[in-house]
């Protein structure tokens, strides 16, 4: 066997990304690939519940707490145990508010996207910083894709697009982001609840008007439940595996190639073999490749 055709099987890169997505696409800049989800409308349900107005509290302080015979440090216990504790009356027999509202509402269109790195060989396609989300409307038409002029932040976004994960660590691709960010609790330190709900409804509307613009992301695919990423000073084997078999590079660098994958399971002498399939190459068959990576073969 040659160095490029070894007796092990080539190996490169498999990057999961969400399910359910209008599109797949990336920017290419010479150091970086940012790659995004563009999220279908009524991606996930958000179930929240809201406490009173802390002013409420405030209020409720200042008519019957200041002077209480019970206060302790400026505030009893009942009151300080607001939005923990429920139902709590004063030692004076006030009723402490806590009033609770709960909803339940669904995310508009939202594009999600991280950096991944092209420049440090040893890193390759490795995240770089943190993700950033908004939500905007996406069209694709003829494998090009137009984005609403108009595009709004949901709760625990920064008002430069990038995601504010509090305490919690930011997984390592595409798809773990976009599950943690809709699993995880909404607050109102930078966009209240509120106004995320209220935001969708003002991107639907823009959807339902049809205003897009164009746009620079690239098309890769309408859906996929991971991409194949293959850089030729890294991947060589694979590389020149995939293009011998008809995928190309990405049209701004010919030495990296992105193919969009669907989760697979093969059956193989009684075994079951779960992994990932790509699009037909050019014998009109896909390649089976696991889910770390390796070239298995055409299925």
């Amino acid at each position: 066997m040659s160095i490029i055709f070894s007796e092990t099987l080539a190996r490169a890169v498999v990057y999961p990304v969400p399910d359910r997505t209008k599109a797949i696409s990336y920017i290419y800049t010479p150091d970086r690939l940012v790659v995004a989800a563009h999220l279908n409308d009524k991606w996930t349900t958000i179930n929240h519940t809201e406490s009173s107005d802390l002013d409420e509290l405030d209020r409720f302080y200042s008519d019957h707490c200041s002077g209480c015979e019970f206060e302790d440090g400026g505030r009893c216990e009942s009151v300080r145990n607001y939005g923990v504790q429920f139902d709590t009356i004063c030692p004076d027999g006030y009723s402490v508010p806590n009033d609770t509202e709960e909803y339940s509402f669904t995310p508009a269109q939202s594009i999600f996207q991280i950096d991944l790195d092209i420049a440090n060989k040893k890193n390759i396609f490795t995240q770089i910083g943190r993700a950033k989300a908004r939500m905007q409307g996406t069209k694709v038409e003829d494998g090009k894709i137009f984005l609403t002029a108009l595009s709004l932040n949901p709760s625990n976004v920064h008002g430069d697009n990038y995601i504010c994960w509090g305490s919690q660590m930011q997984p390592d691709n595409l798809r773990g982001i976009v599950n943690l960010f809709f699993s995880s609790r909404f607050n109102n330190d930078i966009v209240s609840v509120r106004d995320f709900r209220r935001n969708c409804t003002h991107i639907r509307r823009v959807v339902n008007a049809g205003d897009y613009d164009t746009c620079k992301y690239n098309f890769i695919a309408g859906s996929a439940d991971a991409l194949l990423m293959i850089h030729s000073g890294v991947h060589l084997g694979a590389f020149f595996q995939m293009t011998a078999a008809g995928f190309k590079p990405i049209p701004e660098c010919s030495s990296i190639i992105v193919i969009p994958l669907k989760a697979v399971e093969i059956d193989h002498e009684g075994e079951t073999y779960r992994g990932y399939k790509t699009p037909y190459d050019a014998c009109l068959k896909g390649w089976f490749v696991s889910s770390t990576g390796e070239l298995v073969g055409q299925l």
